[in-house]
């Protein structure tokens, strides 16, 4: 029967017989552990709107991929060849000292808010740009 209080189930219980971190899935109708890193909660964060840019650099010279309003967070895919490096708002540089450093293949995730994300890499690499409002 769905939507049993809490309070009629069984919290779970490690190998000793002590509680372990957990929520109470309401849906499920049971509890489920918490996953998160170092014991703490597993946070997901939602926006309303996604914006999505792809571009090929050309190689040394500084992209700008601008988004039509602020956004809160960006995911960057490198598809490749080749590093890139990037930042928010900001001029990027070839191995700058402020900027991110994306290997080929790999993708970062950033929560800054802005509007332009600036990218330069030593090749004509792809790259992949969602913001997130």
């Amino acid at each position: 029967m769905k939507g049993v209080a809490y309070n009629t189930k069984a919290i779970l219980k490690d190998k000793d017989g002590k509680p372990i971190p957990q929520y109470f899935d309401e849906v499920a109708d049971d509890y489920k552990p918490l996953l998160g890193e170092g014991g703490g909660n597993r946070v997901a964060q939602y926006y309303s709107t996604k914006e999505a840019k792809r571009q090929t650099l050309t190689p040394n010279q500084e992209a700008v991929l601008i988004f039509a309003q602020a956004c809160e967070a960006f995911d960057i895919l490198n598809i490749g060849p080749g590093d890139i490096y990037l930042d928010i708002d900001s001029s990027a540089e070839i191995g700058g000292a402020g900027d991110v450093l994306v290997p080929e293949g790999a993708a970062y995730s950033l929560q800054v808010k802005g509007t332009a994300v600036h990218v330069i890499g030593d090749y004509a690499a792809v790259v992949q740009c969602v913001g997130y409002r």
